[in-house]
């Protein structure tokens, strides 16, 4: 069995999904939506951060039908984030993870839930370091401009797009940061716990995330020194500006005391 996750969209909301797919939903909260295909054990999940996954739905023309009628219902961009994890059933088995994979002793949907849910946490994380990455880069670009010749790019509307840009992608990576939290069912099963805990250590959840966090801090400190940077700029401007229409009173005010002799 297959679980496939892909990262579609930041933008489509869990009502929406709900609304215009046609396959008929079994779970809906505000952070996930579950459905149910035609097939034994297939399911198909939307989380609000951007992520569908396809459980057992591995069949390479049943997947690429899938996209194409998301394509058909949403505005889907075509470069997708993408993984897989291969689920193992092992009645009577305790539950065994290793690199590729995981064990359980069931196909109940309250594993495959949880396993969905860690590997779309994944592809999530790979969008946000795909993002966060692009941020850095330009993040760079500017302070090196700062080191070598003293100004910051000349370029004010680029500049200002790109501090837009940061600060809205910032904002929505913290506002799906839930996504770390480990799910309520869970709490009450040592199993699941388990198995939680253990999936979160195989896809290196927590350690991405803090590499996460390190990058978005040093993303909002170079923007808060671009910015200050501006405001000095704009401030010695109008400085300046005030000095000259003063220099520009006075000479006015001596013009019109000086007499004029024809």
């Amino acid at each position: 069995m297959i679980i496939k996750a892909m990262h579609t969209t930041n933008k489509l909301k869990i009502k929406e999904v709900v609304k215009n797919i046609s396959y008929r939903c079994i779970f809906q909260n505000k952070y996930q939506a579950i459905f149910k295909p035609k097939g034994k054990y297939k399911y198909i999940i939307y989380y609000n951060f951007g992520v569908f996954t396809l459980i057992n739905i591995s069949d390479k023309t049943e997947v690429e039908e899938f996209q194409e009628y998301l394509k058909s219902k949403f505005e889907i961009c075509n470069s997708q984030i993408e993984d897989h994890y291969t689920i193992k059933i092992q009645p009577k088995k305790s539950i065994i993870i290793k690199d590729g994979y995981v064990s359980i002793p069931s196909k109940h949907l309250k594993y495959l839930k949880l396993i969905s849910l860690v590997v779309a946490e994944s592809v999530a994380l790979d969008n946000y370091e795909h993002l966060t990455s692009k941020m850095l880069t330009n993040s760079i670009s500017y302070s090196q401009q700062l080191e070598l010749k003293g100004t910051y790019p000349s370029n004010i509307k680029k500049l200002l797009k790109f501090i837009g840009f940061a600060i809205n992608t910032r904002q929505y990576i913290i506002s799906k940061l839930h996504i770390f939290n480990a799910p309520d069912d869970i709490w009450d099963d040592d199993e699941l716990q388990n198995l939680f805990n253990k999936l979160q250590s195989e896809f290196e959840i927590e350690e991405r995330f803090k590499e996460l966090s390190i990058s978005l801090q040093s993303i909002q400190q170079s923007i808060e020194i671009i910015v200050n940077l501006m405001q000095a700029k704009k401030s010695h401007h109008l400085e300046w500006l005030i000095i000259i229409l003063i220099a520009v009173e006075i000479v006015l005010m001596l013009a019109e005391k000086i007499p004029i002799n024809f």
